[in-house]
């Protein structure tokens, strides 16, 4: 049998393949544990009330339930692609990526201005901006990262160029970036393909900072007097429900794209 080369083929490609297991399982768990250290004291930045756990062995995912300043809540989810070598291979076709995400959500939507989505220079437009009614602006970022910014307004495309500039010094690479007016909560996505250089709590005070930048209305943003004679009509704000930070988030995240098992991001 053995002098058969198909049987050393198949006998190579099965110990390979449960070598790759073991040494995903490793790897990944080693990598993650090492960024929730990493994160774990500054995180105080964010809010308390801070826990996480193991979603198998390329995911972990950290809770904050009471946020700070206008935080209400958070979800930061750490994913590692899988190593074992059939999923590395389709992963890695399909360009996934080891990634950090946070998922914000603040207490009060963002005003119009303030909306801008960040993506790669390489990257097409997220679908929702080609489906929007009110048309975006798409420029690239000037000074040398290889980025795209989408935006309606001036005060948002400066919002998004600022917030580029102070990551690209931290050397943190950028996936995709969400502001939207539509719904009271940020998106960020960043690649691993490293692991960082930089202290966290610089990158958690940056997260903050944009947080409490966003909830603000802007000066030049201004709403028209009522017309004289006219009742004014009360505006309805699309707010999350209080169950969407409740047991079954991880699920709902990789339904809709922002994480899966093997550290690919969709983009919607």
């Amino acid at each position: 049998m053995l002098e058969n080369p198909l049987a050393y083929f198949v006998f190579g490609l099965l110990f390979a393949w449960v070598g790759s297991y073991f040494y995903s399982a490793w790897h990944n768990r080693r990598k993650l544990t090492w960024m929730a250290h990493w994160l774990e004291e500054p995180l105080r930045i964010l809010g308390s009330r801070i826990t996480s756990r193991w979603n198998g062995t390329d995911q972990l995912n950290i809770s904050i339930k009471d946020g700070n300043g206008v935080i209400s809540e958070a979800i930061i989810v750490l994913g590692a692609q899988s190593r074992r070598i059939f999923n590395l291979i389709i992963s890695l076709l399909r360009g996934g990526r080891d990634s950090m995400s946070f998922l914000i959500q603040i207490k009060r939507n963002p005003p119009f201005s303030s909306q801008f989505e960040i993506f790669g220079i390489k990257e097409p437009p997220p679908r929702m901006i080609a489906l929007d009614a009110q048309a975006w602006q798409v420029e690239d970022y000037p000074k040398g990262a290889p980025y795209r910014v989408a935006f309606k307004t001036k005060a948002g495309r400066e919002s998004a160029f600022r917030l580029i500039a102070l990551l690209h010094d931290l050397k943190l690479e950028i996936r995709r970036i969400s502001v939207r007016s539509t719904v009271p909560q940020l998106f960020l996505v960043f690649n691993l393909n490293t692991l960082p250089q930089f202290d966290s709590a610089e990158l958690l005070r940056i997260i903050r900072s944009l947080t409490e930048e966003v909830s603000q209305p802007l000066s030049s943003e201004t709403k028209p007097a009522p017309k004289p004679g006219k009742a004014k009509t009360k505006t309805k704000t699309n707010e999350l429900s209080p169950d969407f930070f409740r047991p079954g988030l991880d699920r709902g995240l990789q339904q809709n794209g922002y994480h899966t098992s093997n550290g690919h991001h969709p983009e919607e």
